[in-house]
């Protein structure tokens, strides 16, 4: 395979797209509705990345902070094979600022768009294959490319701080930054509180550690449980209508006589997950 595309789910569109533009330049690209029902979400996704010659990473508002994306782009740093990408303006991550990143902010779908030029010749750089006929820069624009390919650094000189202003800087910097953990730390433990089981429909739990958590019986329709770790956490008879699970880790977790009418399980974790059947699972459990 030529190219794993990671991304956040909320630019699957943008996704899409830039993956049907490097397929039609005959490169094979994989992103993850590729997924047949019934595969381990997190089998398929190791095979193929492990698999990819070149990772290409979208980076926005939502990939900076999803764990999925984070995990695939440091898989494609350490190989060397990193093709890192913004599709809006954010600040990229710590660890990868020093790759040149291209610009696909402004992007919508164009062949010829200088921002997307570079992305066709660092895939081509990647594979160590000529770029497709037709892609070639044209002598005119090679500045124009350069213009949409954010560099990882420059070198205008600047002036330097006293030692002991650095000093009182990070320990200033130090403070807040404790202040604002602290802060973040009440607030989730705030929105995860589940001791009141019985009136969690709707409540707003992404992300929240659940692990070996007591649900059993518990009102969860609407829920939004996107991304949160339920591994051992019992759910027996619980009501899961129309909740969101998608990304949410249930290895080991009971479902036994739980309701997941309408629930969204893409790309969900399983492993020896007791199903609503009754029935163990390594995979997708089968829904009535």
């Amino acid at each position: 395979m030529d190219i794993f595309v990671s991304y956040a789910r909320e630019d699957r569109d943008h996704a899409r797209l830039l993956a049907g533009a490097l397929e039609r330049r005959g490169w094979s690209v994989f992103w993850d509705t590729d997924i047949l029902p019934g595969d381990s979400f997190r089998e398929v996704i190791v095979e193929k990345l492990a698999a990819a010659a070149c990772v290409l990473v979208l980076w926005s508002s939502h990939s900076v902070d999803s764990r999925w994306v984070l995990d695939e782009a440091r898989e494609g740093l350490e190989r060397r094979v990193l093709v890192p990408v913004m599709s809006e303006e954010v600040d990229i991550p710590l660890g990868f600022g020093g790759q040149q990143t291209a610009d696909l902010t402004n992007w919508r779908g164009d062949d010829e768009h200088p921002g997307f030029r570079q992305i066709v010749s660092a895939v081509a750089r990647r594979l160590g294959v000529p770029e497709p006929p037709g892609q070639q820069p044209s002598p005119g624009v090679v500045a124009s490319d350069e213009s949409n390919f954010i560099p990882a650094s420059n070198n205008r000189q600047r002036w330097r701080v006293p030692r002991k202003w650095r000093r009182l800087g990070y320990a200033v910097v130090g403070v807040l930054a404790a202040a604002a953990a602290v802060l973040v730390f009440v607030a989730q433990s705030s929105r995860c509180d589940i001791s009141e089981p019985s009136v969690l429909e709707g409540k707003d739990l992404h992300g929240c550690d659940l692990r070996s958590a007591d649900l059993s019986g518990a009102s969860l329709s609407f829920a939004n449980l996107e991304d949160a770790d339920l591994s051992n956490a019992d759910l027996t008879d619980a009501d899961l209508k129309n909740a969101d699970l998608t990304f949410a880790n249930l290895i080991s977790a009971t479902l036994e006589g739980a309701d997941l009418s309408n629930a969204d399980l893409r790309n969900a974790l399983w492993g020896d997950t007791v199903c609503p059947d009754g029935s163990v699972s390594n995979v997708a459990c089968q829904l009535p």
